[in-house]
């Protein structure tokens, strides 16, 4: 039996890693053939990956809870199918066979990585990344929202070597102004399920490299929960995560 796992824009980027996370659980269990299909990803063109894999049995299972439901999909998992789902894994069972493949998979091209590497080269080799995650009113409506409280609880928790990314470019731009010893990307923040060129992929995809370089990430929502993109990248990583909400 052969499954093909897609990647899709929407939900993002990290719904879909924890998504193949879990088929790769359900893998272990019943041994079925896995590919993985990123023609449909805006990143299909910066991994060395490639897959022209169809099969036409297609399924979507998407859900908007925290729910394991590895049992639920063992039993959908029946013939040869393609298949997306956002579903999450038991994060006990994220063992490193799963890590390794999942890193393999997120290998860059060489002319993309020495593009990202270029982006970073004056960081230095031990850096703590923070993340602030200001939510979508922000990313795709353009609400203006008042700073201040994002901006005491960066002064509250800062760190030696600080690299700021954000979902909010004015909430970048505060902290670029104010602090000189702490390294800011102005990079133009977006969500795969809304990005609009390849300028824009590139720059999401220079967050996602310093994520998986990081010697911590520190991790600020307005949701009750972590970002996906972040969460799920600093475990494939194994890159120390620190939520500093409260």
């Amino acid at each position: 039996m052969k499954v093909v796992f897609r990647f899709v824009n929407a939900p993002g980027f990290g719904d879909n890693i924890r998504g193949l996370i879990t088929i790769l659980q359900i893998q272990k269990k019943i041994n079925f053939d896995l590919e993985v299909d990123f023609s449909h990803h805006v990143f299909s063109n910066f991994f060395v990956h490639t897959s022209n894999l169809f099969i036409s049995n297609y399924k979507q299972y998407m859900f908007w809870d925290e729910n394991i439901r590895n049992d639920f999909l063992m039993n959908e998992i029946t013939t040869d199918m393609t298949i997306s789902t956002n579903s999450y894994p038991i994060i006990e069972e994220i063992d490193e066979d799963i890590k390794m493949y999942l890193k393999k998979l997120f290998e860059l091209k060489p002319e993309v990585k020495e593009y990202l590497k270029s982006k970073i080269s004056n960081l230095p080799k031990e850096y703590n990344l923070f993340h602030y995650r200001l939510g979508d009113e922000v990313l795709i409506y353009n609400q203006v929202v008042n700073n201040n409280i994002y901006l005491q609880n960066f002064k509250k928790n800062i760190k030696e070597n600080a690299v700021v990314i954000s979902d909010s470019l004015t909430f970048k731009e505060i902290i670029f102004n104010d602090y000189e010893n702490v390294t800011v990307f102005l990079n133009k923040p977006t969500h795969t399920g809304n990005t609009g060129n390849n300028e824009e992929n590139i720059d999401t995809l220079v967050d996602f490299f310093l994520l998986t370089n990081a010697k911590s990430v520190n991790c600020y929502s307005i949701y009750r929960w972590i970002s996906n993109f972040v969460f799920w990248t600093s475990i494939v990583y194994n890159v120390p995560l620190f939520n500093i909400k409260n």
